[in-house]
């Protein structure tokens, strides 16, 4: 009995181990992006900045803690996705996806049948998800693509950061606001706070089998997160899953406090 429970231990806590609990490599260093940049390319549109940021919630998966974040635990975690639209007062809003590489569940009032999730876009669509997404390759119609993979500006105020490496749904958004708060739209980056902020990289089952992803990269651009916050430790980091959203973005339908200084 006990050499069965030693050839149990053997053959199951290894895998284990490996696919939900490692989360080496832990010493990639961040890319070389600061927020200083990300200030100087929001600056540089002109019209006005983003005046309020509203959200949607359009689908609420379930995982194990390991999943998403490795070594956070066996607990099951609630997975919110959020679409968003960026207003501005001299332009259309600027709508953004939930960054889901299958198609979004949910009521029809907020999951447009055509919207698949594929990365951050503009739109010119009356409703919260884009139609298009750039940096995938379904968005060779939509605004601002190019091959650049270098940080830049989709408006005043709003910047797109390219990630390298980590497959077509993978993109981040900078934003700064007229009231100067600044925002982090990390989407499939950072999916849960852990992933950042304590360097628990998503498991390698999900980036082995689900999301197929370099993990040097991904802990490249894990620490690059954490190094914007610690160069502005006013920046609102918004993960992909966030378990809430910061103070100054409205749920779709309520009062916006972005602008509020």
């Amino acid at each position: 009995m006990n050499l069965l429970l030693v050839l149990a231990i053997v053959l199951v806590v290894p895998p284990f181990y490996w696919y939900f609990l490692d989360t080496s490599p832990g010493d990639a260093r961040p890319k070389p992006i600061t927020i200083a940049d990300l200030r100087r390319l929001a600056a540089e549109p002109q019209g006005e900045a983003p005046s309020a940021i509203r959200y949607a919630i359009v689908g609420i998966d379930h995982r194990f803690g390991n999943t998403v974040a490795a070594g956070t635990g066996l607990r099951t975690v609630a997975l919110p996705s959020y679409v968003f639209a960026i207003e501005r007062a001299d332009a259309p809003p600027i709508y953004v996806d939930a960054r889901r590489p299958d198609p979004l569940s949910g009521d029809d009032d907020l999951a447009l049948p055509d919207a698949r999730g594929l990365g951050f876009a503009t739109a010119t669509n009356a409703g919260l998800l884009a139609s298009r997404a750039i940096g995938s390759p379904q968005a060779s119609e939509a605004p601002g693509r190019t091959d650049d993979t270098s940080p830049r500006a989709l408006a005043r105020g709003v910047v797109l950061i390219p990630v390298t490496g980590l497959g077509d749904i993978h993109n981040m958004l900078f934003i700064r606001t007229e009231a100067d708060r600044e925002y982090l739209l990390t989407g499939r980056v950072a999916q849960v706070r852990a992933n950042w902020a304590q360097g628990h990289v998503q498991s390698r089952y999900l980036t082995t089998f689900e999301e197929p992803a370099d993990r040097g990269e991904l802990t490249a651009w894990l620490a690059t997160i954490r190094k914007l916050r610690r160069e502005a430790p006013g920046l609102e980091v918004v993960e992909g899953h966030a378990a809430s959203l910061p103070r100054g973005l409205a749920r779709n339908g309520e009062p916006s406090e972005a602008a509020v200084r």
